[in-house]
């Protein structure tokens, strides 16, 4: 496990963190848009 945890904390540079939070960002904005589409089609 602290194996594991050390190649985690390699991995999460401040880099890596920024492009994962932008990928959930991108990814939430698309759901709520498609949500929103399925909402007008559906009323």
């Amino acid at each position: 496990m602290k194996i594991l945890l050390k190649n985690i904390k390699k991995e999460f540079t401040p880099d890596n963190m920024t492009a994962a939070i932008s990928c959930l960002i991108i990814s939430i904005t698309i759901y709520f848009i498609l949500a929103v589409i399925n909402r007008e089609i559906l009323l």
